[in-house]
């Protein structure tokens, strides 16, 4: 997407830089060295972007790779979780002395490393973090070592209610028989099965032969980008904060993702709306395929203090994703009333994907005695999206809060480069979200909103105390 900020991203100490030449192995004496070649494996992306932000202060460079936990091995449940948190705790202690850290994030269907690192020499931690992801070989040292870490915290977690809500949300997302639904940080008994080998296994059948994407957010140019990894990167164009589409001193002028045109007419007085819609409306898909065509509703008894529920309503593939996700800005608004409703302890509102086809999912938990108000209610606030949406100021106000929601995301640049590689490594393009933001209406909220499939719900907490509430 065409990104709107150079706001400056993550504070990195000061200190002195080492010279421009590959850091030596630090702290490490179990497995070969990162650098180890392997011709023929990896040796391109599939897509390149650059997001020049001159004002920045740190490089944050996104590998996106588009495998996840849904792979692992039958059995070997956690595999891609435990590959993750190893090339994490390594690559931090190998770049530590270049003021730069890494994150790794596994999802069903994904894999994302995260490199934040200071300006200067920015591709030798990047080549670095490929070699270990791709290349490297663990030894059982460093895997027992990061088992454990993962055993901990299951242990911890064994029984909570939020981790068995967790698992059966996704069952009922993905479908209950679908490796995607099965937890991505494995079992205690899969964890132990798992051994190097598996590992090297996993990362030779799905890593190396990907092209992942490759997301560049900083004071990086695409001719210093070009030059250092020898492609041909694309130009994600960076721009201000959001502004309005109209100017206050020298006439109305028309939103694009980097430059304001002057229009003829001149300024209002006093302006109420955040833009004139200069383009089409988005709009729902409404021939699109759905995640499924058949409602469900299914309870877990559990003696609990609070009921969680989740509440899924698939849409139609090809609806476009800004409006889905100002549909669940709003549904979340909807459902956290101002002062707070006592029996609500706390709402979240996801968008997933499955197969391409999206789910807007409601995550709720409340005091068990209101837990069927509260299915109701939730129910009841989408359809009343599509019966009666905000209009006028009220929608003005609502689309400006979104918008401020987003500015506050995305002045990270990690964020930023997690966002970019995500969206290029799904759709293949980079949208324009200033315009887009400008295109969201009213009319476009309600016909989403009525386009919601039939729900499937999940609640997890004591039956008899929620059923014999009054509802």
């Amino acid at each position: 997407m065409t990104m709107l900020l150079w706001v400056a991203g993550l504070l990195v100490s000061a200190g002195p830089l080492l010279a421009d030449a590959p850091s030596a192995e630090t702290g490490q004496s179990e497995g070969p060295p990162s650098s180890v070649s392997h011709p023929g494996e990896f040796q391109r992306y599939s897509t390149v972007v650059v997001q020049a932000d001159p004002v920045g202060t740190v490089v944050a460079l996104t590998l996106h790779l588009p495998v996840g936990s849904a792979a692992d091995p039958e059995g070997r449940e956690g595999t891609a979780a435990l590959l993750g948190r190893a090339v994490e705790d390594i690559l931090n202690a190998r770049l530590q002395d270049r003021e730069s850290q890494v994150s790794v994030h596994v999802g069903e269907h994904d894999m994302a490393l995260t490199l934040t690192t200071p300006p200067d020499g920015w591709h030798f931690p990047l080549e670095e973090a490929r070699d270990v992801l791709l290349n490297r070989s663990f030894s059982s040292g460093e895997i027992d070592r990061v088992r454990q870490l993962q055993m901990q915290r299951l242990v911890f977690e064994e029984g909570a209610p939020v981790r068995i809500f967790q698992v059966e949300r996704m069952g009922l997302i993905q479908g209950i028989d679908s490796p995607a639904a099965r937890p991505m940080s494995g079992s205690r008994e899969s964890l132990e099965r798992i051994t190097a080998d598996d590992l090297e296994a996993f990362q030779t059948t799905h890593l190396r032969p990907t092209s992942p994407v490759l997301a560049i957010v900083g004071p990086v140019d695409r001719d210093e980008v070009a030059r250092r990894l020898s492609v041909e990167p694309t130009v994600a164009s960076a721009t201000s904060f959001f502004r309005d589409a109209a100017g206050s001193t020298t006439g109305n002028q028309r939103a694009t993702s980097d430059t304001t045109a002057p229009l003829e007419d001149p300024a209002p007085t006093i302006r109420t709306r955040l833009s004139r819609e200069l383009d089409p409306p988005l709009s729902v898909a409404r021939s699109g395929a759905m995640a499924w065509i058949s409602g469900d509703r299914r309870l877990r008894n559990m003696e609990l203090t609070s009921t969680w529920m989740a509440i899924a309503w698939p849409f139609p593939e090809g609806t476009p994703e800004t409006l889905l996700d100002f549909l669940a800005h709003n549904l979340h608004e909807a459902l956290v009333p101002s002062p707070p409703d006592p029996g609500l302890y706390g709402a979240e509102v996801d968008i997933h994907q499955v197969d391409g086809r999206p789910i807007v999912v409601a995550s709720v938990t409340v005091d068990p005695r209101v837990a069927l108000r509260w299915e109701e209610r939730t129910l009841e606030r989408m359809s009343a999206l599509a019966q009666s949406p905000p209009e006028g100021s009220f929608f003005e106000l609502t689309r400006r809060r979104y918008r401020n929601r987003l500015l506050l995301q995305l002045s990270d640049p990690v964020n930023r480069s997690r966002q970019l590689a995500d969206e290029v490594a799904r759709t293949g393009a980079i949208r324009d979200l200033q315009a887009h933001i400008w295109r969201l209406t009213r009319e476009g909220l309600s016909d989403l909103a009525a386009s919601a499939g039939e729900p499937r719900v999940f609640l997890l907490g004591p039956v008899e105390m929620m059923e014999g509430a009054a509802r």
